[in-house]
């Protein structure tokens, strides 16, 4: 019983470990980038790979 016991607490520690380390290297997806409007002339759109380009 005193196995299991162990075995689940190191369990526990190396998920926790995992996540911590995860959650710290992780990249967000957020990402605001502003245009304005009035100065963007032209707008390009690559059907290939669906990259846009802005033209100022």
């Amino acid at each position: 019983m005193k196995k299991i016991k162990v075995a689940f607490v190191v369990l526990i520690a190396i998920g926790g470990l995992a996540f911590i380390i995860k959650g710290a290297g992780g990249k967000s997806f957020e990402k605001d980038n502003s245009f304005e409007v009035d100065r963007i002339e032209e707008l390009e759109i690559n059907n290939q790979s669906w990259d846009i380009e802005f033209s100022y």
